[in-house]
């Protein structure tokens, strides 16, 4: 959702705690957003959000409840608003449509059975979801026609390209390690007992390496990774996403040429040295397609500026 912080988070603070003496909440050229749309809006989408990151309104702080009413009303009158425009050009939306995604969102809730009673319980009606599902169908459609409106000319793609180059630049470090094993023969964990005694020979490799001794030579003596081990725990040269985060997170963070301290992972406990960094750009031909969603959406957010300013919303 867009966030426009100011009037959204005057009007969540107006709904928390004092209360709106008006039955409507805002109102978009003609249309009006009454509570009962704000509440049942607020909780549908409260329960697709806990659907889809696992966390829920009773999970939220104070302030991300506050945050969380703002972001809805925002929603609604982005939506109230992209919908009027939608219609005036002439895209509709059928009701078979929007009983068959409104039925979509209704399987996909209640396929957890936690969400299928929350769904239950806030009483959000077929109707209801029909309505939500309508705009979201509206949305989409607007949204296509207006990426279909676009010329994005390979100039523009090459610009943005040349402006934007960080966004196209990939980190990679080349780097050694020395794994100690947690891990049994037969894939099983060890245990805690032997985890301890693994993990003071990790320390003590991680000293060794960092008082000189060659870490190479350390790397084929100690290494239960038997494949880099020979080869003086070489790993070659790897960006952050190709291995996991809690080794890269630490392996990142060295200078060429530093040996880390012991870092546990899914694996055991690893000593890393880095012995090279480096930075690559990704090929213009290999992004054009990134680049011209980029360009479309910074566009259609402008789009959506512009219709705002020309549109008479009232926040009450």
């Amino acid at each position: 959702m867009k966030k426009r912080v100011i009037p959204a988070i005057f009007l969540a603070a107006c709904i928390i705690f004092t209360g709106c003496s008006n039955k409507n909440v805002a109102k978009v050229n003609d249309t009006e957003i009454s509570k009962d749309d704000f509440e049942t809006t607020k909780n549908i989408v409260a329960v697709i959000n806990e659907y889809n990151t696992g966390k829920s309104l009773e999970d939220m702080s104070e302030e991300e409840l506050s945050d969380f009413d703002s972001e809805i009303i925002t929603f609604m009158i982005d939506r109230r608003l992209i919908s009027q425009k939608a219609i005036e050009n002439g895209i509709n939306v059928s009701s078979e449509e929007s009983s068959t995604r409104a039925g979509s969102i209704k399987e996909g809730l209640e396929s957890n059975t936690i969400l299928k009673e929350k769904l239950s319980k806030k009483g959000i009606t077929e109707q209801e979801l029909e309505n939500f599902a309508t705009e979201d169908i509206l949305s989409e459609k607007y949204r296509e026609a207006f990426d279909n409106s676009q010329n994005v000319k390979e100039s523009d793609i090459s610009e943005y390209y040349n402006t934007h180059s960080e966004e196209f630049e990939q980190e990679y470090v080349e780097a050694s390690h020395i794994l100690i094993s947690t891990i049994n023969n037969d894939g099983t964990a060890m245990s805690e007992e032997q985890k301890k005694e693994k993990r003071e020979l990790a320390n003590q490799i991680a000293e060794k390496a960092k008082n000189g001794e060659d870490f190479s030579t350390l790397a084929k003596q100690y290494s239960d990774d038997k494949k880099t081990g020979a080869n003086g725990g070489n790993l070659g040269f790897f960006k952050k996403s190709d291995k996991d985060s809690a080794f890269t997170g630490k392996v990142f963070e060295l200078k060429k040429g530093e040996i880390s301290d012991v870092i546990e992972t899914n694996s055991g406990y690893e000593i890393v040295k880095v012995t090279n960094r480096k930075t690559e750009k990704s090929a213009l031909n290999k992004e054009k397609e990134n680049i011209k969603k980029s360009i479309l959406d910074d566009r259609y957010i402008k789009h959506l500026e512009e219709l705002e300013k020309d549109a008479d919303i009232k926040i009450f």
